[in-house]
């Protein structure tokens, strides 16, 4: 190409460029835009050695998630400068974003190297840090961004999620509180401080900042997806149902949410549509235990019982140590009358997990239908303390094992409750599936007959 072609080529490529960065980032930080992507796209073509194109490229494909794009653009951009602290810094976002944290490490690490006073790797870095569940490192490289650059507001927001982790409150709402001081249309913060409304039971508090996060970017999946979850806890099926619909149009490609919509079908029992979120979520994310444990549930209530178990043994082969699973083997083991193996599964969860109840409360079944009774209440009575959340699910089970402990008058009044202010169908199932159990006791229990009754008719009269 002749000197004056390749200058006015590189010109022009420079002038696409600054559009690209005038119309690709708004508030400091890149937008899915699609004017942008075309700019960066035709520069590169253009120049292929304007590193800055490339660089631009790289973030504009993160932002739309076209993450093996944004890759190979930040990777070309390091090609032709090692020393540009930026893709590096680009590179690390893709990474967490992936999972893949020793490698975001890597190349955070590198951009920090490079650029001593560069505050974004940090951050970056304390969000790593803290999905990999080292809250104090995260605070740490959080806390040296916001030193280099006190109004970094994604670093404020990242601190914020490190101190919720750790249980520092007051600390973490004044963070989130600090990010949206600083950027007003930061939408994150807003959303972040819904979940830890929502985990605090202030369900009024968590919608209001859901929907101040949608307000500020429609485009957002997470805020939706957190509605959907604070209107589940409500009992609200057909709100969290629209909501998590939006969230799935929003990011169809996150199992989560497919997850999550078939966890309220499930509760609705519409148990085909819960097979069918499920599985989506399957086929989005083959590793997902907890969307094969969920799968298990819903084949289990339909009595699909070898189906159950496939599931249930598939979530326990991806994550050995999760005890929900094994408990719910140890479950059909012992509808099928095998109560060694069923007792096995249970002493099992305990030792994984031993501020979980239901194992407890299972085996003491175990010792029940064994005709030990006595050791069934001790191992009903640790299980008590256990059960703290205030959903229907957990009432439930301790209203009825409330029955089984000898209290039969104030199980039965807790029970009713629930049954009144229309528990969720779900809850009301598994309480029946541990009541009919009980009833085959040798040794009878005042009570569950009654408790049982009390349940069926609730799901006739609802089904």
């Amino acid at each position: 190409m002749p000197d004056g072609v390749q200058t006015l080529a590189s010109n022009l490529s420079g002038a696409l460029d600054d559009l690209g960065f005038q119309v690709g980032w708004e508030r400091g930080t890149s937008i899915a835009s699609e004017l942008a992507r075309r700019a960066f796209e035709r520069a590169t073509e253009l120049d292929p050695k304007n590193r800055f194109a490339w660089y631009g490229l790289g973030a504009i494909q993160d932002q739309f998630k076209t993450h093996n794009e944004a890759i190979a653009a930040y990777s070309k951009a390091i090609e032709l400068d090692p020393k540009y602290a930026s893709p590096h810094n680009g590179l690390g976002s893709v990474y967490g974003l992936q999972g893949e944290y020793d490698k975001a490490i890597a190349v955070y690490s590198r951009a920090i190297e490079l650029d001593p006073k560069y505050a974004s790797p940090h951050n970056g870095l304390g969000a790593v840090y803290g999905s990999q569940g080292e809250y104090d490192k995260a605070m740490a490289a959080c806390q040296k961004a916001i030193e280099l650059d006190p109004k970094h507001a994604y670093a404020h927001n990242n601190l914020g999620n490190a101190y919720d982790s750790k249980g520092e409150y007051d600390k973490a709402i004044a963070a989130y509180n600090k990010a949206i001081e600083l950027d007003p249309k930061f939408a994150s913060p807003h959303n972040n401080l819904g979940i830890f409304y929502k985990a605090q039971g202030e369900y009024d508090k968590a919608i209001a900042a859901y929907n101040k996060a949608i307000e500020l970017d429609p485009k957002l999946a997470s805020p939706h997806n957190g509605s959907g979850n604070v209107y589940h806890s409500q009992g609200e099926y057909g709100k969290a149902i629209a909501a998590y619909n939006t969230a799935i149009e929003l990011d169809p490609k996150l199992s989560s949410l497919h997850n999550n919509l078939g966890i309220v079908y499930e509760a609705q029992g519409e148990y085909d549509k819960a097979i069918a979120a499920y599985s989506k979520a399957i086929k989005i994310d083959p590793k997902y235990a907890y969307a094969y444990r969920n799968l298990g549930d819903v084949y289990k209530l339909q009595k699909e019982y070898d189906k159950a178990i496939a599931a249930y043994s598939k979530a326990v082969e991806l994550d050995p140590e999760y005890a929900s699973p094994r408990n719910s083997l140890g479950w059909l083991y012992l509808t099928q009358g095998n109560l060694d193996d069923a007792e096995y599964c249970f002493e099992q969860v305990i030792k994984i997990d031993k501020n979980e109840g239901y194992p407890l409360c299972n085996l003491g079944i175990v010792f029940a239908l064994r005709n030990d009774l006595t050791s069934a209440q001790d191992l009903w009575q640790q299980a008590m303390p256990l059960y703290v959340s205030d959903d229907y699910w957990d009432k439930a089970v301790v209203a009825l094992y409330t029955i089984a402990l000898g209290d039969k008058q104030s199980g039965l009044m807790d029970l009713r409750t629930l049954v009144d202010k229309a528990a969720s169908s779900s809850a009301i199932r598994n309480a029946l599936d541990d009541a009919k159990m009980l009833l085959k006791c040798p040794t009878p229990i005042p009570g569950i007959q009654e408790a049982i009754d009390l349940l069926e008719n609730y799901l006739e009269q609802n089904s």
